[in-house]
C-alpha cells in the first residue's frame, strides 16, 4: 500500500542517527522524488495512470490476439516499460519512505 504521509521530523533525525550515510541518501531519494509521488497522486495524474493503463490493455489484447501492427508492437513496449518504470519508482519511494518512519535503517 502506497503511504502518502510524510515522516516526522523526530523520525527523519532518529533515522539519519541510526543509519548513518545511508540514511542520508534514503532521505535524498525521497526528496528528488516526492514531485513525482505528489503528481502521480493527483487527479490529473490518477486520471493519466488510468489512462495508461487502458491503452496497455488494448494493445496487449490486439498483441495477444496476433493482430497488432509493428508501430503498435512498439507503442505496446513503450508503454510496458512506462508502467513497469512508474512501478518500480512508487515502490522504492514507498519502501523507503516506511524505512524511514520506522527507523529500521543501518548504519552504513
Amino acid at each position: 500500500m502506497l503511504t502518502t504521509s510524510r515522516p516526522s521530523l523526530s523520525q527523519t533525525v532518529a533515522y539519519l542517527h541510526q543509519s548513518g550515510m545511508k540514511g542520508a541518501s534514503t532521505v535524498s531519494y525521497l526528496g528528488k522524488h516526492e514531485p513525482f509521488m505528489q503528481a502521480i497522486q493527483s487527479p490529473l495524474g490518477q486520471e493519466l495512470l488510468k489512462d495508461l493503463c487502458a491503452r496497455h490493455e488494448q494493445l496487449l489484447e490486439k498483441v495477444g490476439d496476433l493482430v497488432a501492427t509493428d508501430e503498435e508492437k512498439g507503442e505496446f513496449r513503450a508503454v510496458k516499460k512506462m508502467i513497469h518504470d512508474w512501478s518500480e519508482r512508487i515502490a522504492k519511494y514507498d519502501k523507503a519512505l516506511q524505512e524511514v518512519k520506522s527507523g529500521t535503517g543501518t548504519a552504513g
